[in-house]
């Protein structure tokens, strides 16, 4: 089971009932802010006046590699100061020449002492330099070995981009680095065929279940694409479904799959034709696959909109209202409809809507619970009024003003009232607010109600000191448990997102 569902099914997980005692004392270093040390300045230098992009004095290199041991001071810093001169005034295949140069003179020279400064040196090189290296496709394997080796993460997950890094080992290093659901999504993006062969060769592709997130991969070709479609395998299926790289053909049998789940994956697809689209539309009854359908941004606005139309106005579709409702490509006109609705959720979340007109988001003491409870949690709605709800007597409408994102400073000083309050679900709410000060989340962080503790881990800001806290020392271990899960699906999603950004 992935960490993210293992997340979610957290939240679904009944809260232990733990004894209150008095809170405890929030610890000096959450309380302080943390002092993050000023960058490294550049190094002001006079450019070498040589090739830049391409060669380097190697007879000076060589007299400042050797000088690194001199016993006096300044001629070492001489010396280091000249060779990063050289390094930083260099480009692509000129770096890599320098670069290589360097490796391999670390490799036969002596004494011990010159080589650690010399190591010394090529790590702070690597430090600026490591992410043009790693991107240049004609740099030395023996560069794309040591950048595997010593660099952070956003070097070697880009060295898995570069065509021209081919050493498998070192490719297996960074493999066996990333965690189970980071190599899952980088398999179902790369276009790198060497990384499938490693996992392949490693036995890693069966812990992972790869074919399963392979034939999500956009740069199948058309014969992997359909062999996965036609398979008896539901998730190759849904993957080719859900692939924007699929045939016009295979989306068209996706949308007309005998499996409703199947449909809906089609009807979300960003590749969907006009042609296809108008297919689904005419003949589908399935309120999932239409709702898909409505909210897929890449077909054009004016065939969403009827279809948003017929869904809004048909009652045969009732199951999913209270989902058109909170629709955010919603129109203003169907979401006065949805206000009359039957089923009070569906009111509700159309109140909530910020495309309602702000006509609508007044206290009026003829609207229902409901109603109220919408305006509430409508960040468009006047912070006078939030403040006004924040305090009625029915504690599920304070619980929405409380979830209002409306962070104006008057909103935000009522927000850091109700961390007082004494209703523990409003708190709660609150708690995962993030809008609220970072004082306000230490507080709630701190809560004697363990819902209110668990709902701040899960808060968009929180931050990585407070977290550990609460991992380390929480008074429940159920929240001590949830907040390490969260610490893992931070680290994954850091490195999702170092993957993504290396995409085309």
């Amino acid at each position: 089971m992935s960490l993210f569902l293992i997340c979610r099914e957290s939240q679904t997980n009944q809260l232990p009932k733990v004894t209150p005692h008095p809170t405890r004392s929030i610890p000096s270093q959450i309380v302080k802010p943390v002092s993050i040390p000023n960058p490294i300045s550049p190094i002001t230098i006079q450019a070498i006046k040589s090739n830049i992009n391409s060669g380097f004095d190697k007879e000076k290199t060589k007299e400042f590699i050797f000088e690194l041991n001199h016993d006096s001071y300044s001629k070492r810093a001489e010396a280091t100061k000249g060779l990063e001169t050289i390094a930083f005034s260099l480009q692509s295949e000129g770096l890599n020449n320098f670069f290589s140069y360097l490796l391999d003179e670390a490799a036969k020279i002596n004494p011990p002492e010159r080589e650690r400064r010399l190591d010394h040196l090529i790590k702070k090189i690597v430090g600026k330099k490591s992410v043009s290296l790693a991107g240049y496709e004609k740099a030395s394997q023996n560069v794309f070995k040591y950048l595997a080796k010593n660099s952070d993460y956003p070097v070697k997950i880009k060295l898995l981009f570069n065509k021209g890094f081919t050493d498998e080992d070192s490719m297996n290093l960074i493999l066996s680095d990333l965690p189970d659901d980071v190599t899952q999504h980088l398999v179902s993006v790369t276009n790198n065929s060497r990384v499938f062969d490693i996992l392949r060769k490693t036995g890693r592709a069966e812990k992972i279940g790869f074919e399963k997130f392979l034939a999500k991969n956009q740069y199948l070709d058309k014969k992997q694409m359909e062999e996965f479609f036609n398979s008896e395998n539901y998730y190759f299926k849904a993957g080719i479904a859900g692939n924007k790289g699929a045939t016009e053909d295979l989306l068209e049998k996706s949308a007309t799959d005998k499996d409703s789940s199947i449909r809906a994956t089609a009807a979300a697809n960003k590749s969907i034709t006009k042609r296809i689209y108008e297919k689904i539309a005419k003949n589908e009854k399935e309120h999932q696959v239409l709702f898909n359908l409505a909210c897929n941004k890449s077909v054009p606005k004016e065939l969403r909109e009827q279809l948003f139309q017929v869904l809004v106005k048909n009652a045969d579709y009732q199951h999913i209202r209270e989902q058109l409702a909170k629709c955010k490509d919603m129109s203003a006109e169907l979401l006065k409809e949805l206000l009359q609705d039957k089923d009070k959720y569906v009111r509700e979340a159309a109140y909530a809507n910020k495309n309602l007109p702000k006509e609508f988001l007044k206290y009026d003491k003829g609207l229902s619970y409901a109603a109220l409870a919408g305006i509430a949690a409508n960040e468009n709605t006047q912070p006078e009024l939030i403040e006004e709800l924040s305090e009625h007597k029915d504690p599920y409408i304070r619980a929405c003003a409380a979830g209002n994102k409306n962070n104006t400073a008057r909103a935000l000083k009522k927000l850091k009232k109700l961390a007082r309050e004494e209703n523990g679900y409003v708190r709660m709410v609150l708690a995962g607010n993030e809008s609220i000060t970072r004082e306000t989340l230490i507080e709630l962080a701190f809560d004697i109600d363990p819902g209110v503790r668990y709902s701040t881990i899960y808060n968009p800001n929180m931050f990585l000191e407070l977290l550990i806290e609460m991992a380390q020392n929480d008074r429940s271990n159920y929240i001590r448990g949830v907040a390490r899960l969260v610490l893992s699906k931070h680290h994954a999603d850091y490195l999702i997102n170092i993957i993504n950004s290396n995409l085309n």
